[in-house]
């Protein structure tokens, strides 16, 4: 008696139907199961990757500063040694000409130059004000 009622049939009714909804959702989860699992470990391998090429990056760095520094010092030699090369030479020949001293500060010039910009960006990389 107590199932043939109609309140208790739709009860029944609504009860299958949300029990087949949920079946439907479940399978459609299975469904998704292994392409996110694929994805979390697509994802974790890419992470894992991302934290190697973060630490490969710093030991880059570091040698790349390295590299800088050396070019700094060799330029500072060179100009160093330029300017001394032209004191011996110039001690050594009795009449220099003019354009052999405008040849030699327009050369060092330029080699100043540059061992100064260098200089003025190895301080801002130390500072860390280039990226």
């Amino acid at each position: 008696m107590f199932h043939s009622l109609d309140r208790v049939k739709a009860l029944y009714q609504g009860q299958s139907e949300l029990g087949m909804a949920n079946e439907s959702i479940a399978k459609n989860n299975l469904l998704l199961q292994e392409p996110l699992y694929q994805l979390r470990s697509d994802t974790k391998d890419a992470f894992d990757e991302a934290k190697q090429l973060e630490a490969r990056w710093k030991e880059v760095e570091r040698e790349q500063r390295e590299a800088y520094q050396h070019a700094t010092t060799a330029q500072d030699e060179l100009s160093e040694a330029l300017a001394s090369s032209f004191v011996h030479g110039a001690a050594n020949v009795t009449a220099s000409n003019g354009k052999d001293v405008d040849d030699f500060v327009r050369e060092f010039r330029e080699s100043r130059k540059t061992y100064h910009k260098r200089v003025i960006w190895g301080d801002r990389w130390t500072a860390g004000e280039v990226s």
